[in-house]
């Protein structure tokens, strides 16, 4: 087992990474999905990845950084995915259980680097999650599960013929038309990815209101989106393509193709043209076009009302938390059993999450001063 802390020193490892992350069919694993988020998230967190080793052949990957969270003085250790907000999978790359159980040992014998590990967008259907928690019991480390988000795929040849029947799109399409030359473009270069993603951009924090925006409207964020695809056009894995009206993109979808799977990331549209539903016109001509490509949709996380339209299967993303002293274990069960109750009661909202942030940074600043 080693520890990676710089960059430089992932670089002899990249294809190996590369073939577990194709192995688990996890595009947010790949290294440059990875590389490219440090490469404009460096100052958040040091990097953590753990390698796992047999007879020198790489059999194990755990992507992981450490960061701070909370206040000065009132701060503690966070052990997590690296990516985690913008990866829609977060997951731990393992050949086998005993490298799982590797992971968690090493972990776990280092523990006074960290104070809280929290595993997030674990998919329900990954071996991750349907290996740590008995590896965890075995080490009897004080851990808890939490629900994320439901992710809808849809299988090619299931019967869910609404999915990729375009003909329903056509008498819309006819009204678009009316308004000028359609068309829909590929980003097939530097430019027209900084183009496309910066119409994507635009639309998302339109769609979301100035006060909150997406979480692209951090310049970092959309940057490091522009990195990840130059990387994925590399690899001939970028579908990003836009809906156009006079060459002018009013709509755009941003996806990856991996391994036997098209995964749309995101899409968006301009909000002038939402009576021509230019988004829907836009994704229903990609899924048909990939529909011969690809042996699965995934729609990725979130419960949007078009996904479950589409979809014919259905996964959980799960969030998997490990303390490393029982006090803390205890204040974080009870914090996010409260946080979840009221975040469904809108007027004690806002008091009632800054009260227990507050609660909750120190505990932890307390379990930490006393490893």
């Amino acid at each position: 087992m080693i520890e990676i802390r710089e960059l430089a020193d992932i670089t002899p490892y990249f294809e190996e990474w590369d073939d577990l992350a194709l192995e688990q069919e996890n595009f947010f694993c790949t290294s440059d999905w990875i590389l490219s988020w440090l490469e404009d998230h460096d100052d958040l967190g040091e990097p953590y990845i753990l390698g796992a080793f047999e007879d020198d052949r790489l059999v194990g990957v755990a992507p992981l950084m450490i960061c701070k969270q909370g206040l000065p003085g009132f701060s503690y250790r966070l052990l997590q995915f690296i990516g985690t907000g913008l990866s829609d999978y977060g997951d731990i790359l393992a050949t086998g259980d005993d490298v799982y159980e590797a992971f968690l040992t090493h972990i776990h014998h280092h523990r006074g680097k960290w104070d809280v590990c929290d595993l997030r967008e674990i998919n329900s259907s990954s071996e991750t999650f349907l290996t740590l928690p008995s590896a965890l019991r075995n080490l009897r480390m004080p851990f808890s599960t939490y629900k994320m988000f439901s992710c809808y795929h849809m299988e090619i040849g299931a019967a869910n013929d609404e999915a990729y029947d375009i003909r329903n799109t056509f008498t819309t399409m006819k009204r678009l038309r009316n308004q000028g030359r359609i068309s829909i473009s590929f980003a097939g270069n530097a430019a027209s990815i900084n183009d496309k993603i910066s119409y994507l951009v635009r639309f998302l924090n339109k769609r979301w209101g100035a006060d909150d925006g997406s979480m692209f409207s951090d310049s970092r964020n959309s940057n490091f989106l522009r990195i990840a695809c130059q990387h994925a056009l590399a690899s001939k894995q970028l579908a990003l393509f836009s809906l156009d009206i006079d060459d002018k993109p009013i709509a755009v979808l941003l996806g990856f193709q991996f391994k036997g799977r098209f995964i749309i990331y995101s899409h968006a549209y301009d909000e002038r043209w939402t009576k021509y539903h230019p988004g829907r016109l836009l994704l229903k001509q990609i899924i048909y076009h990939y529909q011969d490509k690809v042996a699965l949709i995934d729609f990725s996380r979130g419960a949007e009302s078009y996904k479950k339209q589409l979809s014919n299967t259905v996964t959980r993303n799960i969030g998997l938390r490990i303390y490393n002293h029982p006090l803390l274990y205890m204040s974080g069960l009870v914090y996010f059993r409260l946080r979840e109750i009221l975040l469904n009661v809108p007027l004690l909202h806002k008091a009632s999450m800054s009260l227990f942030d507050s609660i909750q940074r120190s505990l932890s600043s307390f379990s930490y001063k006393r490893m």
